[in-house]
């Protein structure tokens, strides 16, 4: 709380001082996100583009952001030309695969997370290419690649799919089951 409060402060000084500094517009953009303002901060980071269009982290941010609002066609082109700005990049990478996962275009998303993996090893890419494993109807690989993930940090919805295509209908109901009481 006290964060987002001071990066607000920071970004509308820089605002202040420069209102045509596209970076003081994404950060005010980052700060509405965190608050959970949606629209705020696409405003925002729109208002960045139109200073810099080819600004990286204005149009990553925007990318993740459209993605979030369920506008996946948007975000591709977007998170694709952040990676064409900035190759070496992984972050990008990494996002474009998960919204490439979202647009059902799994070998270009399977591309780009490999990508991500070459340019950060410590990366880890095992729940998203566990969810294009069921997505192209091979179960038993999906749970293989969750094997060593947290299941704190695995997807419930997605692991509860999972179980049911491999007939485990008992783990599968225990999921649903706690994602409804969430």
């Amino acid at each position: 709380e006290e964060g987002l409060e001071e990066a607000r402060a920071a970004a509308e000084k820089a605002l202040e001082l420069d209102p045509l500094l596209a970076d003081a517009h994404v950060r005010m953009g980052q700060a509405h996100m965190r608050a959970r303002e949606l629209e705020a901060a696409y405003q925002s980071y729109q208002r960045a583009l139109e200073l810099e269009p080819d600004n990286v982290l204005a149009l990553g941010v925007m990318g993740v952001t459209l993605r979030s609002a369920g506008r996946i066609d948007e975000a591709i082109p977007m998170l694709q030309r952040t990676t064409e700005l900035d190759p070496m990049g992984a972050i990008w990478q990494g996002n474009l695969g998960s919204v490439l996962i979202q647009a059902g275009r799994y070998d270009e998303a399977e591309t780009s997370l490999k990508r991500a993996v070459e340019l950060n090893p410590a990366g880890d890419i095992d729940a998203e290419m566990a969810m294009i494993a069921l997505m192209r109807g091979n179960a038993k690989e999906a749970l293989e690649l969750t094997d060593g993930i947290d299941q704190v940090q695995l997807d419930k919805d997605m692991m509860a799919a999972i179980y049911q295509e491999l007939g485990m209908e008992e783990a599968s109901n225990r999921l649903l089951d706690r994602l409804l009481q969430e």
